[in-house]
């Protein structure tokens, strides 16, 4: 580099940056134990920046790349035919995204390390109708949300534990059937008395579930579409889809 011109100095920068970072056709490439044919940009011979990439198990993957991995915005369709668009970090599904599969599941809303973390919408379609959860999800499980299910008419509220109500209110769209309070799993029916065959009293789940909604009213400054005042019909939970869609 001695006795070399601001000119030459700058051509040999821009030499060895294109040589670094380039432009690939095809090209068969095996990196991070994954086997694919790519085309797009390109760092010290690992996708880096904006590509496709096509899996010998028939997945194609669009978007940006990092260091050889999915990283940034892209979408992914699986062999299967499912499908995600939206955020990517070190090959995992992370951030804002929206998944589909070809038996009718869809979720759209926010990811971590690969799984439902955050606030989501999700619908799955069956020969009854639309099941419908809006709310927080962690790490793939339900965590405090409203959950309908068409064939039941049964809307779930409040708080979830392995996918299933903890603590919170449960309703019915027939009218023959009464709502009913659930707290620690344990189902709160009222007699003709007025009194319950649990040993809680409908008050205290009453009172329970109040503290649930005002806990989780508190806990964030600035509501999320998601967290809506009042309870949705489950007609209104099938139908609706509350979450913005972030230009997707």
């Amino acid at each position: 580099m001695h006795g070399m011109s601001f000119n030459d100095t700058f051509s040999y920068a821009t030499f060895k940056k294109a040589v670094s970072q380039t432009q690939v056709e095809n090209k068969r490439i095996h990196v991070n134990g994954k086997t694919f044919r790519y085309t797009g940009q390109v760092k010290d011979g690992k996708p880096h920046g904006r590509g496709t990439a096509r899996y010998d198990n028939h997945s194609k993957y669009v978007g940006e790349f990092r260091n050889g991995k999915r990283h940034g915005q892209g979408s992914l369709v699986t062999q299967k035919g499912n499908k995600y668009k939206g955020e990517w970090k070190n090959n995992k599904r992370w951030g804002w995204g929206v998944a589909t599969t070809k038996k009718g599941l869809c979720y759209k809303g926010e990811w971590k390390n690969g799984q439902q973390h955050g606030h989501g919408y999700q619908r799955k379609r069956t020969k009854d109708g639309v099941k419908t959860f809006v709310g927080l999800f962690n790490l793939g499980n339900k965590k405090h949300g409203r959950s309908y299910n068409p064939k039941s008419g049964k809307t779930k509220m409040g708080e979830f534990s392995a996918n299933k109500l903890l603590t919170g209110l449960q309703q019915y769209s027939k009218p023959h059937k009464k709502s009913m309070y659930i707290v620690d799993g344990k189902i709160l029916r009222e007699d003709k008395s007025g009194k319950t065959k649990a040993k809680h009293s409908i008050q205290t789940a009453r009172t329970h579930v109040s503290k649930l909604e005002m806990k989780r009213a508190s806990s964030k400054p600035d509501a999320h579409p998601l967290e809506q005042k009042s309870a949705p019909t489950p007609t209104s939970l099938a139908s609706s889809h509350p979450l913005p869609s972030r230009g997707f």
